[in-house]
C-alpha cells in the first residue's frame, strides 16, 4: 500500500477515495444490503452507464454455489458488485469470469509487493494465496427483450477480515493476515475497477485468446494433479490451463485432453 494512503486503512468506504475511471460509471456505497449482485439485477437497465455497488455488508452474499452464502462481516472485505454493458453476444462472453479474476488479481498486485506474494487463480472463479481462498468472483449474464446484454459482476475480497466465528468451511486467509496490518479498502477499489473495466473492453474486442498467457501465469491448477466434479461425475487427471472458451482442459490418465465448461475443481493432495 502506498505510503501517503496507510493513515485512510480503517476508514470506511467513501465515495471521495474512489475516483471513478469515466463519467459513464455510477457507484453506490451501501452500510448493508441484502447482496450487491441482487441489488444490480433489480434495477433499470441503461445501456450507457456502468453500474457499481458497493457494501460494507451483506445480509445474503452468495457465491457461484447457490446453495452457499459468502461470509461478509461489517466494515472488514470488499463486497463490489458492477453491472457492465456488454457490446458482445452472449455467445461471445465465455470466459469472463476468468477476465475479472485476472484483473482482481492484478488490482490487488498494485497494493503489494508481486516478488514476496504471489497471488493464484483456480478455475473457475477463486482467487487463492497460499493454498487459501483470498476472495471469489460471481458472473451473471442478462439478455434484455432490445437482445442487449448485460453482465452482473460479484467480486469479494477478504481484506481486513482475522476471525470467521466458524460460518466458513474451506480454509481462507484475508489480506491483513498477510500484512498484519489494516489495508485501504477504497484504494483496493480503485485499483479493482480500472483494471476491471480496462479487461473487460479488451475482452469485448479480442475475445479470451489474449488472456490464456495471462491465466497460466496465476492458474494454481496447471500441472497438478486434480480432481473435477462436473454434474454427477467425478474426473481425476492433470490440470492442463484453458482453452479460447475459458473451458478447463484435463489431461486424462489415458493421455487424451478434455474439455469441461463447468465444476468445481481441487488439487489431489497426496
Amino acid at each position: 500500500m502506498n505510503k501517503e494512503n496507510e493513515h485512510m486503512a480503517g476508514r470506511p468506504l467513501d465515495l471521495c477515495d474512489i475516483f471513478p475511471p469515466s463519467d459513464g460509471v455510477r457507484i453506490e456505497i451501501f452500510d448493508s444490503i441484502t447482496s450487491t449482485n441482487e441489488y444490480l439485477k433489480k434495477q433499470k437497465t441503461e445501456h450507457s452507464i456502468i453500474k457499481v455497488c458497493i457494501a460494507e455488508h451483506q445480509t445474503l452474499g452468495k457465491g457461484r454455489n447457490p446453495d452457499k452464502t459468502w461470509h461478509s462481516p461489517h466494515g472488514k472485505n470488499i463486497y463490489f458488485s458492477c453491472a457492465y454493458p456488454l457490446k458482445i453476444d452472449v455467445s461471445k462472453a465465455n470466459g469472463l469470469s476468468l477476465v475479472a479474476g485476472i484483473a482482481t488479481v492484478k488490482a490487488i498486485e498494485n497494493c503489494f509487493n508481486k516478488t514476496k506474494y504471489k497471488f493464484e487463480l483456480k478455475w473457475p472463479n477463486d482467487i487463492l494465496i497460499k493454498g487459501s481462498k483470498l476472495g471469489g468472483i460471481l458472473v451473471e449474464l442478462i439478455k434484455h427483450n432490445d437482445q442487449q446484454l448485460t453482465a452482473i459482476i460479484g467480486i469479494g475480497i477478504n481484506v481486513n477480515m482475522t476471525e470467521d466465528k466458524g460460518d466458513i468451511d474451506k480454509s481462507w486467509i484475508s489480506l491483513k493476515q498477510l500484512t498484519n496490518h489494516d489495508l485501504n479498502r477504497n484504494e483496493i477499489i480503485n485499483y479493482l475497477m480500472r483494471h476491471l473495466f480496462e479487461a473487460i473492453k479488451n475482452f469485448e474486442q479480442s475475445g479470451l485468446t489474449p488472456f490464456i498467457d495471462q491465466w497460466k501465469n496465476y492458474d494454481c491448477l496447471l500441472n497438478q494433479e486434480i480432481s473435477l466434479v462436473h454434474g454427477n461425475n467425478l474426473i481425476k487427471g492433470l490440470g492442463n490451463g484453458i482453452n479460447h472458451l475459458g473451458e478447463l482442459l484435463v489431461k486424462l490418465p489415458n493421455g487424451s485432453i478434455k474439455s469441461f465448461s463447468s465444476g468445481d475443481t481441487s488439487i489431489n493432495r497426496t
